[in-house]
């Protein structure tokens, strides 16, 4: 009994898959990102004053080698306060001198929240990213495979 493998398809069917995969993940992550930035923009807690907030809410994504990155942020300096507390008055008990410091889980769970919205549009928009992603990779694994033949 013999085993024929066909080496150069194999080469040749993962360098092609590796260039479409990049395309496709490039495509999906930049849709991604416009639903998020929508979704944010739309539904927004604050009211707009100069629209500025609004307007400079960003989305975007950045590959590091071989790892792809969707961030949502405000353009505005004054965005981390939208996405704290909208209370100026409030002391950090907790702080030496009494001033307001946030941290990340103080930020999270301490404050009223009432003007975020970044955290909000991730816990809402992810799981239909990520469903998306999984029948992105399904239908180009389906694609790639289904009628090649390596052995």
């Amino acid at each position: 009994m013999s085993l024929k493998f066909n080496m150069y398809g194999l080469v040749d069917g993962l360098e092609s898959f590796e260039y479409k995969f990049d395309k496709a993940m490039s495509m999906y992550c930049d849709t991604s990102c416009k639903k998020l930035e929508g979704y944010a923009k739309q539904h927004r807690p604050w009211t707009d004053r100069t629209a500025q907030a609004r307007q400079r809410l960003k989305a975007s994504y950045k590959k590091f080698d071989k790892i792809y990155r969707l961030q949502l942020a405000h353009g505005v300096e004054y965005g981390k306060y939208l996405e704290a507390t909208n209370n100026p008055n409030w002391k950090n008990k907790n702080s030496p001198d009494g001033k307001n410091q946030l941290t990340g889980l103080q930020a999270e769970f301490a404050y009223e929240r009432k003007f975020a919205i970044i955290s909000p549009t991730i816990r809402k928009k992810s799981p239909e990213i990520l469903k998306g992603l999984k029948s992105l990779f399904d239908r180009m694994w389906h694609n790639e495979y289904k009628n090649r033949r390596y052995f």
